[in-house]
């Protein structure tokens, strides 16, 4: 695979993976998109061939992402050059990062690995990439500086059923399935329509066993969901509340005074209301 091919396939991932986010176009996000989007990718990390590439493709696929699903950032006026130049580099940085992490074991020892039993070199690699994107998910979203927008799980809103897997493992282990699910459709490209002439070969065998595991995962996932879905749930207590936020544009205020007097009056407006 050329560089300019690599750089296509990074920008297509990316491209998707945006649009699968909740946007102005889908505003509750593509879970059909979000499954696909990180198929090319993979694809792309199968290839990789020195830390430094690596380094670059990744970062490139992170930087995509975060400055297509954040580009209302850029509206900060003069703060734009931090909140979306400073935020796109670190979380550039960040995927960089992760690219050596993705490369370092198929660099060396497993690299070796592989020419010897190249099926064990295979069903890591399906695994191996969705723990190290779940991880990058992990890291550039928590601390003072996290940044949790922009996420592979955030695609997934609409299947109620599957999502209820964050009662166990957070948002993570959505990240975590959807990613293996593109990690086995990518390797899966790669026996057909070989596979069906080549039934016995060793790495097809591997093949069956990873899909194999990610739809037993998938299964029990869904077998959950549902009882979470349509359990019957009481509720223990009722709580009358009331939530008032500011609608007045910052950036044509001398201060913020007139806005909170606002948001107070309305708060006053419902709370008699609620005491009516």
């Amino acid at each position: 695979m050329s560089g300019i091919v690599q750089v296509f396939y990074i920008f297509f991932s990316a491209a998707a993976l945006s649009l699968a986010i909740p946007n102005e176009f889908l505003k509750f996000g593509s879970p059909l998109i979000g499954l696909f989007a990180l198929v090319s990718l993979y694809l792309v990390f199968k290839q990789f061939k020195s830390y430094k590439s690596a380094f670059l493709l990744t970062a490139l696929h992170t930087l995509i992402v975060h400055l297509m699903s954040s580009f209302w950032l850029a509206f900060f006026k003069d703060f734009a050059a931090l909140t979306l130049g400073a935020s796109a580099a670190g979380t550039a940085m960040i995927g960089g990062a992760i690219g050596w992490l993705l490369y370092l074991p198929l660099s060396t020892a497993s690299a070796q690995l592989g020419e010897q039993k190249p099926y064990a070199a295979l069903t890591f690699r399906v695994f191996w990439f969705p723990a190290v994107y779940t991880f990058y998910e992990w890291i550039k979203s928590i601390g003072w500086l996290g940044y949790p927008w922009g996420t592979l799980s955030q695609t997934m809103f609409l299947w109620r059923t599957f999502i209820q897997l964050a009662d166990i493992t957070g948002t993570y282990g959505i990240t975590f399935l959807t990613a293996l699910f593109a990690a086995v459709v990518a390797e899966g490209t790669a026996f057909w329509p070989r596979s069906l002439k080549k039934s016995a070969h060793p790495l097809l065998s591997s093949y069956k066993k990873a899909a194999s595991a990610a739809c037993v995962l998938f299964f029990f996932t869904l077998v959950y969901g549902g009882f979470r879905r349509f359990e019957a749930r009481r509720p223990i207590k009722f709580l009358n509340a009331v939530m008032v936020q500011q609608n007045a544009d910052p950036w044509l205020q001398r201060d913020d005074s007139d806005t909170i007097l606002l948001s107070q009056q309305l708060t006053e407006n419902a709370l008699s209301e609620c005491r009516a």
